[in-house]
């Protein structure tokens, strides 16, 4: 087991890891475990993940939109030859 400090730890929060990999290297039993100690760091990484999704919004609004492709409409002409439209 490789033992962590505790800026390390909060480091670990901070840079993404997942808590499982966090769990395993703390020796703690589960991840529900490592979230209760953790909980207090958890507050700034809600703000990262909300401001990180607002982002990827807001990337996606501005993305030029792809014209729609579907089947191509082919009208009968009254003497039964088709036209495109």
């Amino acid at each position: 087991m490789i033992r962590l400090t505790p800026s390390a730890r909060a480091s670990s929060f901070r840079s993404g890891a997942h808590v499982k990999e966090i769990a395993d290297r703390l020796g703690h039993s589960s991840p529900v475990v490592t979230m209760r100690v953790y909980a207090h760091i958890l507050p700034s990484l809600e703000e990262r993940l909300a401001a990180g999704l607002d982002r990827a919004h807001r990337e996606s609004l501005a993305a030029p939109v792809r014209p729609k492709r579907g089947p191509e409409v082919v009208e009968l002409t009254s003497t039964g030859r088709e036209q495109r439209a």
